[in-house]
């Protein structure tokens, strides 16, 4: 590998479409379990601006966990909880700027991987 090769594959790692002035669409090269991708989204809410799933790792999650179930609700709070995010009306978020967009991406991507995966700390998926 080269500093050219690594700097491209990075690159690439996650497209953005503008939407509108105020929305941007982020399809990133992380995949759900069921090898859709990871589509984020940056709105423009009032003043401020947020990352959000708009629903998609719930759905994910609908179709793995008993959403209903204590354990799971109580693991999916600890999780969002762990990364101060926020889940409302099922859309995983949290606040952006320019300052810290990389670093939330990362940590956005994070957990979203850990709630769909977190099965993995069940005897069965619930």
């Amino acid at each position: 590998m080269e500093l050219t090769s690594i700097n491209s594959a990075i690159t690439n790692s996650i497209k953005v479409k503008q939407l509108s002035k105020t929305e941007f669409q982020l399809t990133t090269c992380v995949s759900y379990p069921n090898k859709q991708p990871i589509i984020l989204f940056i709105q423009k809410i009032g003043s401020n601006w947020l990352m959000t799933d708009k629903k998609q790792t719930l759905k994910q999650m609908n179709s793995i966990f008993d959403l209903k179930s204590k354990d799971v609700k109580k693991c999916i709070n600890n999780i969002i909880t762990a990364y101060a995010f926020k889940m409302q009306s099922g859309i995983l978020l949290t606040e952006i700027d320019e300052l810290n967009l990389s670093k939330k991406l990362i940590e956005f991507l994070m957990c979203i991987s850990q709630l769909v995966n977190m099965y993995v700390f069940f005897d069965e998926p619930s």
